[in-house]
């Protein structure tokens, strides 16, 4: 966001709002709600006065590094070049990490919690996803058929779609998931969506899944963080860790027992 630019506000909710500005959609939403991939975290007292009069279409600039939108009688005036950058970056779980993790998420019977009716079409999805595609085509399937389907700012196939592209980043291996996202045409869906896929895409995710690995690579308690998780809107948190949860199936070959297996197996070597 350098330079001169001028944008305006895209949508306005209770506690946030999106901004866009050319090739960027950007959220401002408060530091108790954790940080979105797509923008700025800030306190409520600067937030505050500009949700109560801002109004979609209303005018939004960035220059000289300040971002300013405008509502009613107010203007928000956001400094970028003092904002603390956040890294957002899928980091790697091993194996054994992974694997407690999918142990953890088969634990929540997401499957009752979803916004997608649970037809033969979806199994045999969900089946594709989680068993590894026999061929590419089945897969790129796969993603047209989730992709923009459900209500919603951020639709029900999406985020799944946002969270199976998250487990594969963190086995290291969502090149294939990143490419087959491009190959989509993200005009299908709403405009939120469609910026949170290129954030996974490119090897991004919301501060509460960085949360989430970056907890299982310490060895702390997650527990916490996963029914943040699970609380995000409607149904998107429970989509989003569903389709968690099918990348982690299918880069471990199973439930979690086959990491367990792993797990002591490697236990019996070290001690040994």
């Amino acid at each position: 966001m350098r330079g001169q630019i001028s944008g305006s506000v895209h949508s306005v909710f209770s506690s946030s709002l999106n901004v866009s500005l050319p090739g960027l959609l950007l959220h401002l939403g408060l530091t108790r709600d954790g940080l979105s991939v797509l923008g700025i975290a800030l306190p409520e007292e600067c937030l505050h006065s500009l949700l109560g009069c801002a109004q979609v279409g209303g005018r939004a600039t960035v220059r000289d590094g300040v971002l300013r939108v405008y509502g009613a009688g107010v203007v928000l005036q956001v400094h970028l070049g003092a904002l603390q950058v956040v890294p957002c970056r899928v980091p790697y779980l091993d194996v054994v990490q992974r694997g407690d993790l999918l142990c953890k998420l088969e634990g929540l019977s997401l499957e009752g919690r979803l916004g997608l009716p649970a037809d033969e079409t979806l199994e045999r999805v969900a089946r594709v996803l989680s068993e590894g595609a026999d061929t590419d085509e089945l897969r790129q399937a796969s993603i047209s058929y989730l992709l923009g389907r459900g209500l919603g700012l951020t639709p029900s196939g999406d985020d799944v779609l946002v969270g199976y592209g998250i487990g594969l980043l963190m086995g290291g291996v969502g090149n294939e998931f990143c490419e087959a996202i491009a190959g989509e045409d993200l005009e299908r869906t709403t405009d939120v969506s469609a910026a949170y896929l290129r954030a996974t895409s490119e090897g991004y995710a919301n501060q509460e899944f960085i949360e989430l690995a970056s907890g299982l690579k310490n060895g702390a308690l997650v527990g916490g963080t996963i029914r943040r998780l699970l609380a995000v809107g409607h149904t998107s948190g429970a989509d989003g860790l569903w389709g968690l949860e099918l990348a982690l199936r299918a880069e471990l070959g199973g439930g979690c027992s086959a990491p367990r297996r792993i797990w002591h197996i490697r236990h019996v070597r070290q001690t040994m």
